[in-house]
């Protein structure tokens, strides 16, 4: 039985025989002695056979060994001329001969169906073993906060009717009844019904499935720690969010982020970012002109084109890259405009519907708006509202260019005040989920006449640009539940048929709750600055959504 790792052997055992297990990461073949680098799942150790204490049919089946045969070896530990440890091996087993790998695991360019083919091959590199090592002590870390926290674990159905909550269903059939039942996409109906059932405080790290497109942050099985509590508003949940992920982030990485979490609204996001999903640590910020104007009392006539101006900083090199910003928007006209020359000829066109038109007074006053920096030049984009989205894709690519992006810090961003309805083909869809419920309700004012006004009780975390976490306060009662599925246009009969059992379970006295979801591998992906999801899962899927490793 095995009693010592690769990393356990240390000055204590010098002049010390130890028994070791493992496989044979490189072997080099020298006249008088072999040496074996021998790797478990804690590390390495180098191994030096003396050909002269060995007898031939040993050193022969060590010469026909292939790289990651399993072996045991006895040894005696001892330090080199470096004083780094190495052991002497005295006996030698075979446990179980590997064939020729059919990739070489150090590669990194391994392809995508190779790495997925060969998983438990792939596993052996240590980064990708060391990022499951870390999620297991995430998940340990985890449990141990909530605990403490008096939250209870409580495991919800897998298999449960299809409802509506995103993203399509994994559909199973069941043989017995000709009836088809989902995989679950999240806890979500369940959990709340665990608050009408009285459960004061829940948490679960919950499998979840989605059927969408995939990409280099989605899976389609995936964990969710999954919160909900009774009697709470949003600043408790997050509270308790910020103080579970500053106990992750010190135990895990040392690094204490509690002064770095900040909060904004929807709005501003979008208007200073292009972004719901903002990157803190790009410098690239977008400011809009006419909201600038006109909190400096300018008079604007309410139909004209919106004019955002990206600062750029004397630091930043750009000059390499002219070409790449005038490509990236062929239908939206860009202008670098000089911080001392503004072109007045352009503005004067654009923005003739402001009073009293004066470029060296927009100059001075937009210059006054922005922080206190010198900037070498601006650049100008002239168009739509819905503009704004394409410019913040730009400002994320144009700072990964430019290689803007301090990898070594960490920006924490709560998202705030989202709308509760998008539209989209003339229907409305929920921005989060059906179950939010509105900031600001009023039981005398009906949602259904303007849902386009009506902002969500709901808030997103954001870490480094990626959605970690979502979460809401809920809707506690039918009348309001049946008013946002109709304004979702399901009717009323696919109400009682798909969700009656929910809307039913809403009629006794059901507590004011909230809650919220983490993505477990999302966020073990921006903790560690790992670029795919797939690197922080044993057994991922395909970007094409295909099981390679069970073909």
């Amino acid at each position: 039985m095995r009693k010592l790792f690769c990393k356990d052997i240390k000055n204590i055992y010098l002049n010390k025989k130890i028994i070791l297990y493992g496989w044979i990461q490189n072997k080099i073949i020298f006249k008088n002695f072999i040496v074996i680098i021998l790797r478990d799942n804690s590390g390495t150790i180098k191994l030096n056979i003396l050909k002269e204490n060995f007898k031939l049919y040993i050193l022969n089946i060590i010469y026909n060994l292939n790289i990651e045969s399993c072996i045991k070896i006895i040894g005696l530990v001892f330090l080199n001329s470096k004083h780094i440890i190495e052991i002497n091996v005295k006996k030698f087993f075979l446990i179980s001969k590997s064939d020729k790998l059919p990739i070489d695991i150090n590669n990194k360019n391994i392809s995508e169906k190779n790495k997925l083919k060969f998983r438990y091959l792939y596993l052996r590199r240590s980064n990708i073993l060391n990022n499951l090592k870390i999620k297991s002590k995430i998940i340990w870390y985890i449990n141990y906060f909530m605990n403490k926290n008096k939250y209870i674990y409580i495991e919800t159905p897998i298999l449960s009717k299809p409802t509506l909550e995103g993203a399509n269903n994994f559909l199973i059939r069941n043989y017995l009844k000709n009836k088809y039942m989902a995989l679950s996409q999240s806890p979500q109906i369940f959990k709340q019904m665990l608050m009408i059932s009285g459960v004061n405080k829940y948490y679960q790290l919950a499998k979840c499935f989605r059927n969408e497109d995939l990409r280099k942050d989605r899976q389609p099985e995936f964990t969710q720690l999954d919160i909900e509590s009774s009697f709470v508003n949003e600043d408790y949940i997050i509270n308790l969010s910020n103080k579970l992920i500053c106990f992750l982030f010190k135990k895990i990485l040392n690094i204490d982020v509690k002064n770095n979490i900040l909060e904004i609204n929807y709005n501003k996001s979008i208007e200073m970012y292009g972004s719901e999903k903002p990157d803190l640590r790009n410098p690239l910020k977008i400011y809009n002109l006419v909201n600038i104007l006109i909190e400096n009392n300018f008079y604007i006539e309410n139909n004209h084109d919106f004019i955002y101006i990206i600062p750029i900083k004397n630091n930043i090199d750009i000059k390499n890259n002219y070409n790449y910003i005038l490509n990236y928007f062929k239908d939206i006209k860009c202008y670098i405009v000089n911080k001392f020359k503004f072109n007045e000829e352009i503005l004067k066109i654009k923005i003739n519907f402001i009073n009293n038109f004066n470029i060296n007074i927009i100059k001075n006053i937009f210059i006054n708006s922005i922080e206190n920096y010198n900037y070498s030049f601006f650049i100008v984009f002239i168009s739509s509202y819905d503009c704004i989205f394409n410019i913040g894709k730009f400002i994320k690519n144009l700072s990964i260019k430019l290689n803007l992006i301090n990898k070594k810090v960490y920006s924490l961003l709560w998202i705030k005040y989202f709308p509760m309805f998008v539209k989209k083909n003339n229907n409305y869809e929920c921005v989060h989920h059906p179950f939010t419920s509105p900031k600001f309700f009023n039981k005398n004012i009906d949602i259904i006449k303007d849902p386009d006004k009506i902002i969500s009780n709901s808030y997103d975390l954001i870490i480094n640009g990626v959605e970690i976490a979502s979460g809401s306060v809920r809707i506690n009662n039918q009348i309001l539940q049946r008013k946002v599925f109709n304004i979702l246009n399901i009717s009323k009969k696919d109400q009682n048929k798909n969700f009656g059992f929910f809307l039913n379970s809403l009629k006794y006295g059901t507590p004011p709750h909230s809650g919220i979801a983490f993505g477990l591998d999302r966020l073990i992906m921006v903790m560690k600055n790992i670029d795919n999801i797939k690197d922080v899962i044993a057994f991922p899927k395909s970007s094409s959504f295909y099981d390679f490793i069970t073909e």
